[in-house]
């Protein structure tokens, strides 16, 4: 990998902090303490609230074809640590809780920062409306995490899982 290429990235990525930041100061304290360092993932970014990992190539190539930074990717990686979802503890069936947490988490992304663009965008909004219409009154990851372990949404995890995956949860 070159130093330029992972120059550009940080680039991208620090306009991506700087259009989010533009309208959300208060992410301010969260975006500033994550350290950036380079490493290859499954998706541009994966966090664990000290460390924001970025893929370099998913990063610029993701970037050449949306014309735009991955604001929306990133601000999902940082609300996952805003919110704890990486310190659920032991009990919580990884999987299960992972989904859960990635659809509390894009049910913010969109209402603080609107649709995704393209297909996806239109697909989530969709599932969202669907895991809203079922869920009355505040949705959580732990709301949504006890109705899938009680069988709510099985025919649907599976491409829910794809469609809501927007960081690595490795770390």
């Amino acid at each position: 990998m070159s130093d330029g290429r992972e120059r550009l990235a940080r680039e991208v990525i620090e306009l991506a902090s700087s259009e989010l930041l533009a309208t959300h100061h208060y992410l301010a304290p969260a975006l500033g303490r994550m350290k950036l360092v380079p490493g290859e993932l499954a998706c541009v970014f994966s966090a664990d609230g000290k460390t924001l990992v970025f893929d370099v190539n998913r990063v610029l190539d993701g970037f050449a074809v949306m014309q735009s930074p991955p604001v929306h990717d990133l601000l999902h990686s940082v609300l996952h640590c805003v919110l704890l979802h990486p310190f659920s503890g032991d009990a919580a069936e990884t999987r299960t809780w992972d989904l859960a947490c990635d659809i509390c988490v894009e049910l913010l992304v969109t209402q603080l920062l609107g649709l995704r663009a393209g297909k996806r965008g239109i697909a989530i909004v969709a599932a969202l409306s669907e895991v809203e219409t079922a869920c009355t009154g505040n949705i959580s990851a732990q709301r949504l995490y006890r109705r899938m372990q009680a069988g709510a949404w099985v025919e649907r995890r599976a491409d829910w899982e794809e469609l809501f995956r927007s960081d690595d949860h490795g770390l």
